[in-house]
Parts: structure tokens; C-alpha cells; sequence
């Protein structure tokens, strides 16, 4: 499908995946291109279509790869295509300079991005290897074998507490469920 100059349509994706739901886009290399890819690469992943996305030379478009390079430089260019998530990640930490504000602005801007993908399990290993790239913990592990919760015995006002043991595994699973709530459904589900 070529857009031809306009930005891909929810439409064009809903006929597209009635053949295919693997993709690839191929936009203009410069600022309005990478506009469109990223719009682009959002609405795929909120409708549940994977691909990758064509990295064009700042300048370039598709016509003029053709032209220069012939059919095998655009096949190239296919072949190097950069896969959503890790498109997405790239184009997300791109902007930082490595200071705590701007690594945190990133991660601000990567959890927007994750509310349109349609997979949770996607959503959340996306928010996970972004964490990563910019250095930071996916999750804050509670190194802590015990968690407080109220006495059911105790009628008073509350603030008695009892130690409940919980083990690595079950803390870890809560742990997770906090970072991601998004997973609880995936969770109860199982």
C-alpha cells in the first residue's frame, strides 16, 4: 500500500490485514516521513499488526533509492528494516542526553506510546527493554521476604499488624503486577 503523500488510514490497515499481519513501511526519509512512521507503527500496534519499518536516508524516498540504487538497493533497504518495538525504542530514547530528567522524560513519553498497543505482553516487554536502554530498573525488586497486612483477628482500629511469609517467587509475581498492572488480566486469565 502507498500512502501516496497522506498518512496510512485504520482502513487501509483493516483491508491490509485481511491478507497479511506482518508489515513493512516505507517512509520518506526525512522529518515528515518519521512522523508517519511513528503514527504509522502505533496505529499497527494498536490493531495488532507486526512489521518493520524502512531506516530511509535523510532526503531519500522510496522513488529515489529505486532510481539510484536500482531493485537490489531497495531490497536492501527492506532487508535492514528495523522491527516495531525496537524501531519504537530507538525513536524514544533518540531525544535523550543520558541525565536522570531526560532518561525519566523518556520513560514518561514510552508508557504514553505503550497505551496503544493492543498485546499486554508486548506492552509490557517494550516498557521493560526501554527501561533497560536508558538504564534504568524495569522493575523495583523488593529484595524483602516479608510483607505486613491487617490482623483478620483483631477488631480494634487496625494497626495491629501480622507477618505473612511470602516466598521469592510470589513476591517476585506481586512485584511485577505492581510495575505492570496491565499483566493482572493476563494473570487471572492463567
Amino acid at each position: 500500500v502507498a500512502p501516496l503523500g497522506t498518512a496510512l488510514t485504520m482502513d487501509q490497515l483493516l483491508r491490509i490485514s485481511r491478507f497479511t499481519k506482518n508489515i513493512i513501511l516505507m517512509f520518506d526519509g526525512d522529518e515528515a516521513g518519521q512522523k508517519a512512521s511513528f503514527k504509522a507503527v502505533k496505529l499497527c500496534l494498536s490493531t495488532n499488526i507486526r512489521g518493520k519499518v524502512c531506516n530511509l536516508p535523510a532526503g531519500e524516498d522510496p522513488d529515489s533509492i529505486l532510481v539510484s540504487a536500482g531493485k537490489e538497493g531497495l531490497e536492501e533497504q527492506i532487508k535492514s528494516a528495523t522491527p516495531f518495538i525496537e524501531w519504537l525504542i530507538k525513536k524514544t530514547i533518540d531525544g535523550s542526553d543520558g541525565s536522570i530528567s531526560s532518561r525519566a522524560e523518556a520513560m514518561k513519553t514510552g508508557r504514553s506510546i505503550s497505551d496503544d498497543f493492543s498485546d499486554e505482553i508486548e506492552r509490557a516487554q517494550f516498557l521493560e527493554q526501554l527501561a533497560l536502554s536508558l538504564g534504568l530498573q524495569p522493575t523495583s525488586t523488593v529484595d524483602k521476604r516479608r510483607h505486613f497486612r491487617p490482623d483478620p483477628d483483631r477488631h480494634d482500629s487496625g494497626t495491629s499488624r501480622k507477618i505473612v511469609e511470602i516466598d521469592k517467587i510470589q513476591l517476585d509475581i506481586l512485584d511485577i503486577l505492581v510495575q505492570y498492572p496491565v499483566l493482572l488480566r493476563v494473570f487471572i486469565a492463567d
